[in-house]
Formats: C-alpha cells, sequence, structure tokens
C-alpha cells in the first residue's frame, strides 16, 4: 500500500503552478495532518487496518510521466510512504491515522 500527504500536492501545485490530478499519483491513499515519513519503521492504524511503514516513496520515471517532470525535484525525500498490511481492516474514507508501535524486523514477527 502507499500513502502520500495532501499538504505536500497542495505545496506542489503552489510552488510549480501545475495541477496534480490524485489518481494520476501511483498511490492508494491520500492523507492530511500527519507527516508520513515519521511512520517509516512503524506500526500504525488506518481504520481496522494495521499497516507498517516500510520505506519512504521515490518520486520515479512513472510518476513523472503521469504527472509534471517536474515533480522528480519537488517530492525528494516528499514522495509518500510503502507500508504492507500487518492486520487486515476495514479503510474508510475520512478515517484517522493512529501511531501503533515500533514495526518488527521483517520476517520475525511470531505467527499464530
Amino acid at each position: 500500500m502507499t500513502l502520500i500527504e495532501l499538504e505536500r500536492i497542495q505545496t506542489f501545485a503552489k510552488a510549480s503552478g501545475l495541477a496534480l490530478a490524485l489518481h494520476a499519483l501511483r498511490r492508494n491513499l491520500v492523507t492530511s495532518g500527519i507527516h508520513l515519513n515519521a511512520l517509516r519503521a512503524r506500526r500504525f492504524f488506518v481504520g481496522d487496518a494495521e499497516l507498517e511503514g516500510l520505506a519512504l516513496c521515490k518520486s520515479c520515471s512513472t510518476f513523472a510521466r503521469r504527472t509534471h517532470a517536474v515533480v522528480l525535484k519537488l517530492f525528494l525525500h516528499k514522495g509518500g510512504l510503502r507500508a504492507r498490511t500487518a492486520q487486515v481492516g476495514t479503510v474508510r474514507i475520512a478515517d484517522a491515522i493512529k501511531p501503533g508501535g515500533r514495526a518488527s524486523k521483517l520476517g520475525n514477527e511470531k505467527r499464530g
């Protein structure tokens, strides 16, 4: 799953004068009011789903091709967060993101 901050999109639009269509961003969730970089290597909840922040999304040529070439520069270290589902749950529009604990090392989780 991938997440991106609405505030980053708005900052991009203001700085560049270019609009970004949300469907072109290649991110599953658009968030507001939370700094996603801080969730890397952390568990957090979106609705009933528990996610684990894996890595920051890098601006890539596909992102630029689908939007504007300048995204490579203006979204550097701000392209969002890649996460994995740690516990399946329902996610609805306007669900809050709630912090969880530190992420376990991948592959070291206890399985039932």
